[in-house]
This record gives C-alpha cells, structure tokens and sequence, in this order.
C-alpha cells in the first residue's frame, strides 16, 4: 500500500500577529483512510501555512497522539503502547491508515 504524501487538506482557521511572531490555527486532515503513515513521518512545512518557519506547534483531537518533528518537518503519529506510559511510533500497525481532522496552533515567524 502507498504511504501519505502530504497532509490531506489544510483550512486555515484564523491568524494572527503577536509581537514578532505569527499565529496560525488550522484544521488539517491527515490521511484518507487507504494511503498509510510513512515511517518518515508526514511531510508538513511552515510554507502550508504560509510560514517561513515554526517555532512551536501543538496538535489536538484525533485518535492517535500527534506529534510535529521542527528538524524534518513532519507530522509523526504515536499510539499507546503495552507498557504504561510508553508510546510508540506509529509504523505499519493495523490502524496505520489514518483519516482524521485534528486542529494545529503553530507559532512562527514569516509569511503573512
């Protein structure tokens, strides 16, 4: 089965400026339900919500634990593991076709 490219689709909430820095709030949708998660993560760059660069972001809702990696920019999906309080890169398990919205807040600098 092929992996994501990309995330799905991004709505831009609304924005703002606060000091020097830019806030955005978007909804995103990652996957469609068929496509699975690479184990490289899920390509997201600062440009998607007309960043330059991003300095924070935190993701919520969605049945897995989302997670944005700065250094490569990608969106990482984690799931609970056996242990209690593990968890564990999401790669190749059952629920590794995710379709889900979850909304992003993403502190950065650039853009407009």
């Amino acid at each position: 089965m092929a992996d994501i490219e990309g995330v799905v689709s991004t709505t831009i909430v609304s924005r703002t400026v606060f000091g020097n820095k830019r806030i955005v709030i978007a909804d995103l949708v990652i996957g469609d339900g068929a496509l699975t998660l690479p184990a490289t993560g899920c390509p997201f760059t600062p440009t998607e919500l007309n960043l330059v660069g991003i300095d924070f972001m935190a993701i919520d809702g969605g049945t897995l634990a989302w997670k944005y990696d700065y250094t490569s920019e990608v969106i990482d999906g984690f799931t609970s593991h056996a242990t209690p309080g593990a968890t564990v890169l999401l790669i190749l398990a059952t629920n590794s076709t995710p379709q889900e919205t979850v909304r992003i807040t993403a502190i950065g600098y650039g853009g407009s």
